[in-house]
């Protein structure tokens, strides 16, 4: 039994990194000169007058719709009475009927070109923040996208403890799912990060030479 899953180990670690492989082929062939500047990716719908002083939370919150759910609008709210002030991502043209929800509850909404998904539209929204100086002003940074069904009640309530006991901890990052699928790892659905970790040379790294395909 454990020859069989060493092998199915070595398998897997074989077929990532020809996925891999293949992808930065599909980078450097297609993507490398197109939307190669983050300016030529995003379209900016709207953005709200502030000042770097009232803010000290911000989520960066990837979407794919088109007309948005009640899920994401409730989301969206709930991020916002977390004292989040969010950063609406969305990889597709959005009705123009969205928009007066949007402005009324986001800080920036961007459109963009649905390269890299939502780690894509996390990589430009955090692009986006750095450009503008926003990240060195704020103490935590929070992720999330519309990949879950959002439901207000006990859920929320729960959620919201969670967030609270986290900001008062020592802790560095707060993830909301994991997975044990091959190795234990933390998922990107929702996340939040403290200073010491997106102020990292590293982590800033990442996001920069992270290629979107």
């Amino acid at each position: 039994m454990l020859y069989e899953n060493i092998i199915s180990l070595m398998f897997y670690k074989i077929k990532i990194r020809i996925k891999k492989f293949l992808a930065s082929i599909n980078y450097f062939i297609i993507f490398k000169n197109k939307y190669k500047n983050l300016e030529e990716r995003i379209n900016i719908i709207h953005k709200n007058p502030f000042t770097y002083k009232e803010i000290e939370r911000i989520c960066i919150f990837a979407c794919y719709e088109k007309i948005l759910s009640e899920s994401v609008k409730e989301y969206i709210k709930f991020i916002n009475s977390s004292k989040y002030k969010l950063i609406f991502i969305n990889n597709l043209e959005i009705s123009s009927s969205e928009k007066i929800f949007l402005k009324s509850h986001t800080l920036i909404s961007i459109e963009r070109e649905n390269i890299g998904r939502d780690i894509g539209a996390y990589k430009d929204g955090f692009l986006y923040l750095k450009k503008e100086e926003l990240l060195k002003h704020i103490k935590f940074l929070c992720f999330a996208n519309n990949s879950v069904q959002f439901i207000p009640g006990s859920y929320a309530n729960s959620l919201k403890k969670e967030i609270d006991i986290f900001e008062r901890s020592k802790d560095l990052g707060m993830f909301t799912h994991r997975s044990l699928e091959r190795y234990h790892h933390y998922q990107s659905f929702f996340y939040i990060i403290k200073r010491d970790v997106f102020l990292n040379k590293k982590y800033i790294k990442y996001w920069e030479n992270l290629k979107l395909v």
